[in-house]
């Protein structure tokens, strides 16, 4: 739904990522869960769940389409639905395929009527920090990085709710050294358009003044070279 109390703005994630990944990222057309041909469900812990591996045999029917694969980096499916990946799952927050260029992700457990956040905030802005977070962590996978184990990173392996929270919105120096070479990033740019997102939306206080720092610290070595 495109409700900010329910579920994240897409627009607003879409922005996020072309942001932080210096991408162009457009948003499809929605797609009703009975259009995904064979869709596994089940009832589990109360909630409906969907089977990730069918999402992502769609999705990968869809990068079939000679334009959209032309013109496309990967591709990302969102839900508020719950996932899982086999009947010995609890639970999976999404996944993402490298070389498919294929994630699949739910939102779902990141509204804080499922998780509460650790201090106050309206729900709306909540959902939009921790669906900015594993978006842009998860399109890290998509990248080729596997999870951070050098610093505290954006790509760091997340193994509970606690864990989630303390994770920055930020990559470490290594993994934005990574990326940058890839992505062909200009940082100061970069981190001026983070900033400008940052400080448009409610919920981001901290990460826009690391990025305050970042330009401090970038306009030092512009100076220094």
């Amino acid at each position: 739904p495109d409700d900010a109390e329910a579920a994240p703005p897409l627009n607003a994630l879409a922005e996020y990522v072309t942001a932080f990944y210096g991408v162009p990222t457009r948003v499809l057309p929605a797609v009703a869960l009975e259009k995904i041909p064979g869709l596994t469900t089940r009832m589990h812990g109360g909630f409906r769940q969907l089977l990730i591996g069918d999402i992502y045999n769609f999705m990968k029917e869809l990068l079939k389409s000679r334009d959209l694969a032309r013109k496309t980096l990967a591709v990302v499916a969102v839900t508020m639905e719950d996932l899982y990946p086999g009947d010995d799952w609890n639970f999976v927050y999404g996944q993402a395929y490298a070389l498919e260029a294929v994630g699949v992700f739910s939102f779902a457990r990141f509204h804080p009527s499922f998780s509460p956040p650790s201090t106050p905030a309206s729900a709306s802005a909540v959902m939009l920090q921790r669906s900015c977070k594993v978006l842009t962590h998860e399109i890290g996978h998509l990248a080729g990085l596997r999870h951070c184990i050098h610093r505290r990173c954006l790509l760091n392996g997340v193994n509970h709710e606690l864990e989630m929270q303390m994770q920055p919105l930020q990559l470490c120096p290594l993994c934005l050294k990574k990326l940058s070479g890839s992505f062909k990033w200009h940082l100061m740019t970069r981190s001026q358009q983070l900033l400008a997102f940052y400080t448009a939306h409610k919920g981001f206080e901290e990460a826009a003044q690391k990025e305050q720092s970042m330009q401090a610290y970038l306009a030092t070595r512009q100076q220094k070279g």
